[in-house]
């Protein structure tokens, strides 16, 4: 919620509303009723402005593209259905996602082929400091493509801070 809030409040960015889709959207998994329920409700609470993205006449979520985003945030990108993953989604719009706690993470998997395809068409990937930024990089083979952001332990204000100058938002 706090970079969205960020994001809100800040004249620069018109942000659209969230489309909310399940956590896992890989082409077996069923979609959870009761999981999209709660996560509605959660966002309702904080008076947050959403298009619940899951259509239930055909039981299926709508292309992305469809409303046009300029920056599409992940908060997992690595089980993401197919038709929505950045790889296809970057062709859309600007793919940019935020790995928390890294130093806890399953560096085994961080470091999979599996992981690497879903990462490598971020746009940016965001993270907190230095040593983070060494760490991903490093697992993702992503240290040439030059995607892995130090946010300098700034966090969402880091990120929205970059993404002004870098999109001339000032």
């Amino acid at each position: 919620m706090g970079l969205y809030n960020l994001l809100y409040f800040d004249k620069s960015f018109k942000l659209f509303p969230v489309i909310l889709i399940p956590d896992n959207l890989l082409e077996t998994d069923a979609i959870n009723e009761e999981f999209m329920g709660k996560k509605l409700e959660h966002f309702k609470d904080f008076n947050t402005d959403l298009i619940d993205g899951y259509d239930r006449g055909c039981h299926d979520i709508p292309a992305l593209h469809a409303f046009k985003p300029d920056l599409i945030f992940y908060q997992n990108p690595i089980y993401i259905k197919d038709s929505f993953s950045p790889i296809k989604m970057s062709k859309q719009a600007l793919c940019f996602t935020i790995p928390y706690n890294i130093k806890n993470s399953d560096f085994t998997a961080l470091g999979s082929k599996f992981y690497r395809k879903q990462v490598a068409n971020m746009w940016k990937i965001f993270v907190k400091d230095a040593e983070d930024k060494d760490f991903y990089s490093q697992y993702t083979d992503l240290t040439r493509k030059n995607i892995v952001v130090d946010t300098k332990n700034k966090s969402n204000v880091g990120i929205v801070a970059y993404l002004k100058k870098v999109l001339n938002k000032n």
